[in-house]
């Protein structure tokens, strides 16, 4: 199946459960289904701090995570309606926190996180919506989906995960099969490989993937007025610094 059509299928399971988990009818007294889920970088390489508005009423919550590639090797073997099996979920007590650390978590992974909030530990759970797509910080893996005949297609879709560009402001034929020319921002030469990349102001948030050193024939590297953090590689870098 291709990446896009997994990515779209996934990002349509996580919607309907969502939209299950807020349609529920809640029990007088059970505590409401947590709000304002996001995940923001942690300390250390792989770690996410997943946040959330505080419940009244919840002695437990429960966070739980869907990874990217977790999800495609549950639906390659059991089938896309049991996504819900790659989920990892952790019970955290309420001592009056509204945030929860998550550790060794993959660079480089897409993850969405999802909250519940429970009156007992073995309580069911009324769950948030899913969060937007997160990358930890760190050093990005390969994407084994994507690697084979053509290494910028790669580097191109590992920044367009570690830097959120599904909340790009443009982002055109990005992930998509069209001549790496034909995605918006992107420049290639007379062999097709990439030679620009210009995004600058596009909301791109996240970190640079080190593996934008990889692409051998870039000579432009615009990515101003966004958010990012992280690095290249020192020799790439020193390269472009004395161009």
């Amino acid at each position: 199946m291709p990446l896009a059509r997994i990515i779209v299928s996934s990002l349509l399971a996580l919607v309907i459960f969502a939209a299950a988990a807020v349609s529920n009818v809640f029990a007088q007294g059970m505590p409401t289904a947590p709000t304002g889920v996001t995940a923001v970088v942690g300390a250390n390489v792989g770690e996410t701090i997943v946040t959330w508005d505080p419940v009244p009423g919840a002695d437990f919550y429960r966070v739980g995570w869907l990874a990217l590639s977790d999800y495609n090797r549950v639906a390659e073997e059991l089938g896309e309606e049991k996504w819900w099996e790659a989920v990892t979920i952790q019970d955290v007590m309420n001592r009056g926190q509204s945030s929860h650390a998550i550790v060794r978590l993959s660079p480089g992974e897409t993850y969405h996180f999802v909250v519940g909030s429970a009156a007992e530990r073995h309580g069911t759970a009324q769950w948030s919506q899913w969060s937007e797509p997160f990358t930890p910080r760190g050093q990005a893996r390969a994407c084994p989906s994507l690697i084979g005949a053509d290494p910028d297609r790669t580097v191109l879709a590992l920044l367009y995960y570690a830097a959120h560009g599904a909340n790009w402001s443009e982002s055109d034929n990005w992930l998509s099969d069209a001549p790496l020319g034909k995605w918006h921002g992107v420049s290639t030469d007379g062999d097709g490989r990439v030679a620009g990349i210009n995004l600058p102001n596009h909301g791109l948030d996240g970190w640079i993937p080190s593996e934008l050193g990889n692409l051998a024939n870039l000579q432009i590297l615009n990515l101003s007025a966004n958010q990012l953090s992280g690095e290249m590689p020192p020799a790439r870098l020193c390269a472009f610094l004395e161009k």
